[in-house]
């Protein structure tokens, strides 16, 4: 099964390597990703897509917070829905 995060143009936030470590996503990377698998109707579940992201629900929380914080997510589909 492809992953839903594959095919967001996350640059190349996954693939790029930096003196061996790789390199995560900014915050808004992480929320771009967010609204696309929103957008597809997949469940955002924040260990599979801390998981598909390459990193832990911790950084997963400390880039973009919890729930009540991710209103991003919601102004990003609108955003996007305008264009």
């Amino acid at each position: 099964m492809q992953s839903p995060v594959r095919g967001v143009d996350r640059g190349a936030v996954a693939d790029t390597v930096v003196s061996s470590a790789i390199v995560s996503p900014t915050a808004e990377e992480i929320i771009r990703a967010a609204a696309h698998w929103i957008d597809r109707g997949i469940r955002l579940d924040t260990r599979t897509f801390a998981h598909e992201l390459g990193i832990s629900r911790s950084t997963l929380f400390r880039r973009v917070g919890n729930r009540e914080e991710t209103d991003h997510v919601r102004e990003h589909q609108r955003e996007q829905a305008a264009h």
